[in-house]
């Protein structure tokens, strides 16, 4: 209980995503579940090919929602969840709708 208040009462989770789709991804996600993404670049330490990495902050609620959305648009993405102990910045802990907070 006492971790729950000192870290504001809510708790966020970070996912790294690696994906050939990165485009199509970040955009599902901001339509679909109203969360942003930050592209890092990054490159393979064996392939030595480039990527691009995606890095989104969710709910808990929604990391189930962004593995369909993999599952859709590319199955052979491989993705990462952390824990995220603070969020500095524009993050919403309750859950909005993009689409409803662009009116």
């Amino acid at each position: 209980m006492i971790n729950l208040i000192q870290n504001g009462g809510y708790t966020v989770r970070g996912m790294l995503i690696i994906t050939n789709h990165h485009v199509e991804v970040a955009k599902t996600i901001i339509e679909e579940i109203g969360r942003s993404a930050t592209y890092l670049h990054g490159e393979g330490a064996y392939s030595g090919t480039e990527k691009e990495v995606l890095y989104v902050v969710l709910n808990p609620s929604e990391i189930q929602e962004v593995k369909q959305i993999l599952s859709v648009i590319d199955p052979n993405a491989f993705a990462s969840v952390i824990n995220v102990h603070e969020v500095v910045g524009d993050f919403a802990p309750k859950r909005g709708r993009f689409k409803d907070l662009k009116k």
